[in-house]
C-alpha cells in the first residue's frame, strides 16, 4: 500500500511538472504578445488612439497561441476577453494610464462593442500623455491533462508589458517654437529680448512673442518634474523645461483646424499644439542654460549648457565649448586633403583647422576669400560663419542630399550633447501675439550656438570654439546677463539615421522618439 501511495504521488509531482512545463510555455508566449503588442501601439502613438488599439490588438493576437479565428477583428472570443479585462495594475506605475476606446467597425467588418461606434473602452490597452503604453494580456487558460489526478484541469496565465515613447538623443523636446518656412542650415534666432536689445539674427519680438513655448509639466516620475498644468510662473517653467526638454509626448498637428488639436494641457495624450509664452519671461532662459535653476527644477538637473565636460569658464560660469563642426564625420573629404568629394569643399573637416593651411580661393565664395558670411571681412577657418557656410551649400545642392551624391555630414555621437536638441515648427507663420495656440507641423533638429550677453546697450557674444567676442562694448564677467540664443537648424540628409528616427508616421522626416521597452 505504502508502496502504490508513493507510486501516485510521485506521477502527481511528475504530472505538475509537466503541466507547470505547459504553463511557462504560454507564460513566455503571453509576455512576446504583450511585448510586441505595446512596442506596435507605441509605434503607431502618433497617429491616434483608435490606430494605436488597432495595432496593439493586432500584434498581441498574431503572438497568442489560443488565436485561432481569420484575423484578430472578427475573432469574438478575443473581443470579448480584452473587453472583460481588468488591470488593477496600471495605476501602480504612476503614469495615470487611461484606457483607450475600442475600435470602430473594422476593415473586415467586424464589430468590437456592439454599436461600431467605438464607444466601449478596453481597459488593458491604457496610455498615458508621458508618452507611455500599457497592454495587459487577458487571463489565458492552459489545459492540464496530467494534474487531472490532483484536482485539477487547467492553468491560467497572463502578462503585461509597458513601452515609453522616449526622446532620441540627450537633447529632448525645447520650448522654442519655429514659423513655418524657417530656413534649414541657416543660423537661426530662438529666444530673443526687446528690441533695442536684440543682435542680428534676432531682430526683438515679433508681435509681443519672444520665440518661448508655454510648455506645461504633467509631471513625469523618470525625469522627476513635478506637475505643474498651468505653466506657472513662466519664468521657471522656461527654465526647467529648457534644462530638461519637454517632459511629455508631443506629436505632428493634422492641420490647423480646431476639431483636431490636442492642447499642450496636463493629461492629454498625443499633444500636438503648444502655446507661446507671452513677454520674456524674467530670466527664464538664461536659468535653464547656464543656471541657477528654480528650486522646483528635479534633482539633479543640470543647466544645459553646464551639462558638459568641455566647457569654458566665462560670465561666471563654465559653458559648455563644444563646437558643431566637432561631430562632422572625420572620415568625409570634400576635395581638400583628399581626392574625395562626398561633401562640399567646404564642409572637409580639415577646412575646420586654423593650421590646416587651407585657404578659400581668392574672390570665392565672395569678394573677400574666406568672407564666408559676406560681411566684406575674412572669417577664421574656426567660425560659426564657415559652420553656416558648410551647411547651406549642403543644404542648397542641386538636387538635394542624397541625391546629389553628399554623404552623412554629421556623426551620431552629436546625439549625446546637450546642444544638439529638436524644436517644433509651426503650420502658422508666425508665432503670433504671445498666449497663442499654434499647431505642430513637423520636428527640426537643431544645435544651441550663440548665446548673447548684455548690460544697457553693451554687449558681447559668445560661439562654443571660438571665444568670446566683445566688440560690442561689453565683457566676458559675469555682470552682463544673457539675453539671446541663436541655433543652427541642421538639414535632415545631414544627419544620421538614427538621429532622424523612422520618418513614419511624421511627414516631416524627422521623428524625435523612439519606442523603448519599460522596465
Amino acid at each position: 500500500m505504502l508502496v502504490a501511495l508513493s507510486l501516485v504521488v510521485l506521477m502527481g509531482f511528475a504530472a505538475v511538472a509537466i503541466d507547470y512545463g505547459l504553463g511557462i510555455n504560454e507564460r513566455r508566449q503571453d509576455q512576446s504578445a504583450a511585448d510586441l503588442g505595446v512596442m506596435g501601439g507605441g509605434i503607431d502613438y502618433a497617429l491616434g488612439e483608435s490606430e494605436i488599439a488597432n495595432g496593439v490588438l493586432e500584434y498581441v493576437w498574431r503572438n497568442l497561441p489560443s488565436a485561432t479565428s481569420a484575423s484578430w477583428e472578427v475573432d469574438t472570443a478575443y473581443r470579448d476577453a480584452f473587453r472583460s479585462c481588468t488591470d488593477p495594475d496600471a495605476a501602480s506605475y504612476g503614469f495615470n494610464f487611461q484606457p483607450v476606446s475600442e475600435p470602430n467597425n473594422t476593415s473586415t467588418g467586424g464589430v468590437w462593442d456592439g454599436t461600431g461606434d467605438g464607444s466601449g473602452q478596453l481597459p488593458c490597452v491604457s496610455l498615458s500623455g508621458l508618452g507611455f503604453v500599457r497592454v495587459r494580456v487577458p487571463d489565458q487558460l492552459v489545459d492540464a491533462p496530467f494534474s487531472g489526478v490532483l484536482g485539477f484541469g487547467s492553468l491560467t496565465t497572463h502578462a503585461d508589458a509597458v513601452a515609453q515613447i522616449a526622446p532620441i538623443g540627450e537633447g529632448g523636446i525645447l520650448p522654442f517654437g519655429l514659423p513655418f518656412g524657417t530656413a534649414s542650415g541657416e543660423m537661426i534666432c530662438l529666444s530673443d529680448s526687446s528690441g533695442g536689445n536684440s543682435r542680428p539674427p534676432c531682430d526683438g519680438p515679433t508681435a509681443g512673442n519672444f520665440g518661448t513655448l508655454k510648455g506645461r509639466q504633467f509631471g513625469n516620475p523618470l525625469i522627476g518634474t513635478a506637475q505643474n498644468c498651468t505653466g506657472s510662473p513662466l519664468g521657471d517653467t522656461l527654465a526647467i523645461n529648457i534644462a530638461v526638454g519637454l517632459d511629455h509626448f508631443v506629436t505632428e498637428a493634422p492641420d490647423t483646424s480646431a476639431s483636431n488639436e490636442v492642447r499642450d494641457m496636463c493629461f492629454n495624450f498625443g499633444v500636438n499644439t503648444l502655446n507661446t509664452d507671452t513677454g520674456f519671461p524674467n530670466n527664464g532662459a538664461e536659468e535653464g542654460l547656464v543656471g541657477p535653476l528654480p528650486a522646483a527644477a528635479p534633482a539633479g538637473a543640470v543647466p544645459r549648457l553646464l551639462d558638459s565636460t568641455n566647457t569654458v569658464s566665462l560670465f561666471g560660469v563654465n559653458i559648455d565649448n563644444t563646437p558643431l563642426w566637432a561631430f562632422i564625420d572625420p572620415s568625409l573629404e570634400g576635395g581638400f586633403g583628399g581626392s574625395g568629394t562626398d561633401v562640399p569643399e567646404v564642409c572637409d573637416p580639415d577646412t575646420f583647422d586654423n593650421s590646416s593651411g587651407y585657404v578659400p580661393t581668392a574672390g570665392w565664395p565672395y569678394a573677400v576669400a574666406g568672407d564666408w558670411d559676406n560681411d566684406g571681412n575674412a572669417d577664421v577657418l574656426e567660425s560659426w560663419e564657415h559652420m553656416q557656410f558648410c551647411l547651406q551649400e549642403y543644404q542648397t545642392a542641386t538636387p538635394p542630399p542624397p541625391q546629389s551624391g553628399w554623404e552623412v555630414l554629421f556623426l551620431e555621437s552629436m546625439g549625446d550633447e546637450t546642444r544638439f536638441a529638436y524644436t517644433p515648427q509651426f503650420f502658422e507663420t508666425n508665432l503670433g501675439t504671445g498666449n497663442s495656440w499654434l499647431h505642430v507641423e513637423r520636428f527640426v533638429a537643431v544645435w544651441l550656438q550663440g548665446t548673447y550677453w548684455k548690460r544697457g546697450m553693451s554687449w558681447s557674444e559668445f560661439h562654443p570654439g571660438e571665444g568670446c567676442d566683445t566688440s560690442g562694448g561689453g565683457t566676458c564677467t559675469s555682470s552682463f546677463d544673457m539675453k539671446q540664443l541663436t541655433a543652427f537648424t541642421l538639414p535632415d540628409m545631414a544627419l544620421p539615421t538614427e538621429l532622424r528616427g523612422n520618418p513614419s508616421p511624421f511627414s516631416g522626416g524627422i521623428n524625435p522618439f523612439t519606442v523603448l521597452i519599460y522596465d
